[in-house]
C-alpha cells in the first residue's frame, strides 16, 4: 500500500498542471512540496475496513457487513482529514447522515483499492472485496470495473512476474491495453486530464506494464500527465506488488507523512500493512 501513497504524493504537485514534462528525467519522486491527498486517506480507510472484516467470524463476513464497515471508516477518515482534494459529490457523501452510492464512474474506486491486492486471501475474495469497495459510492459498472481490474492486477502481480500474462489479464477488462499503439509515449502525446475510470485505469496500468522498476511506473504516470496523483496511486499499488518498494522511497514517504499526518492515523494503518 505504501506504493500507492508514493504515487499519490509524487503526483500531487502535478495534478492540475496543463504543461507536460518534456522528459522522464524531469520527474522528481516525492518532491519536497508533495503532499498526500484524498487518494491516500481513502486507501487507508479501505485497508482498515478489510482488516476489520477479515477478523470477523466467518459467518459474519458478509457483503453487508463489509460495506457498512467501509462506509463508517471512509466517513470517519474523511472527517478526520478534511480538505484533501475530495470531489464535490464525494465530499457531500462524506458529510451525509445517509450516505448512498451515486452511480459514479469516477476513478476514486480504483485509487483506493490497492490494500485489497495485498490482504485478499484468494482471487475470488480479491474480486469480491474490490467490487464491494466500489459499490458504496461508485456503483456504475465502469466504477466497479476499474476497482476490480486494479485490485486483481495487484493481486496477480504478487506472484506472477510475466508481464505478458499480466497485460492479458488487464486487457480482459480494457482491450486497448492489447493494442500496439497504446503506449506511454503515445499517451504522453495525446492524454488529457480526466477523472473517469475508463480513461484513467488503463492509462495507469500501461505506465506500470511498460516500466522496468517501481520508480519507473510512477515516473511514467507523471510523464503522461493528467490526474497524476490518482494514476500514480493506481500504478504505484500494482508496481509495489510486482517489484516491491525501494527502502529509501518508503522511508522518504513516511517522512512526508510524519510532517503532515497530524492525527497519525495514516501512519498507524500503514504500519499494519504488508510491504
Amino acid at each position: 500500500m505504501i506504493g500507492a501513497v508514493i504515487g499519490d504524493i509524487t503526483g500531487s504537485v502535478r495534478e492540475f498542471t496543463d504543461v507536460k514534462l518534456a522528459h522522464r528525467r524531469q520527474v522528481v519522486l516525492l518532491p519536497e512540496d508533495g503532499f498526500f491527498t484524498d487518494d491516500t486517506v481513502m486507501t487507508c480507510a479501505v485497508a482498515s475496513a478489510v482488516r476489520h472484516w477479515q477478523a470477523l467470524p466467518a459467518d459474519e463476513q458478509t457483503g453487508e457487513r463489509f460495506r457498512s464497515g467501509l462506509v463508517g471508516r471512509m466517513q470517519a477518515m474523511g472527517r478526520q482529514y478534511p480538505g484533501r482534494g475530495y470531489g464535490g459529490r464525494f465530499a457531500q457523501w462524506l458529510a451525509s447522515d445517509d450516505p448512498r452510492p451515486y452511480n459514479s464512474l469516477g476513478n476514486g474506486s480504483a485509487m483506493r483499492v490497492s490494500p485489497i491486492s495485498f490482504l485478499a486471501r484468494s482471487r475470488a475474495e480479491c474480486e469480491t472485496l474490490a467490487r464491494w469497495s466500489a459499490e458504496v459510492t461508485h456503483n456504475h459498472p465502469e466504477g466497479i470495473k476499474g476497482a476490480v481490474c486494479t485490485a486483481l492486477l495487484g493481486y496477480l502481480a504478487r506472484s506472477e512476474k510475466d508481464k505478458t500474462l499480466l497485460r492479458a489479464a488487464a486487457a480482459a477488462f480494457y482491450p486497448e491495453l492489447a493494442e500496439p499503439d497504446f503506449t506511454v509515449e503515445e499517451l504522453h502525446r495525446t492524454y488529457r486530464f480526466t477523472e473517469w475510470c475508463p480513461y484513467t485505469v488503463p492509462q495507469a496500468l500501461a505506465c506500470f506494464l511498460e516500466a522496468e522498476s517501481f520508480a519507473g511506473a510512477i515516473v511514467n504516470c507523471i510523464y503522461i500527465g493528467g490526474d497524476c496523483d490518482t494514476t500514480g496511486a493506481i500504478a504505484g499499488g500494482v508496481a509495489q506488488a510486482y517489484y516491491g518498494v525501494p527502502r529509501e522511497l518508503a522511508d522518504r514517504a513516511r517522512e512526508i507523512l510524519r510532517r503532515d499526518d497530524a492525527p497519525g492515523e495514516i501512519l498507524r494503518i500503514l504500519a499494519e500493512m504488508p510491504e
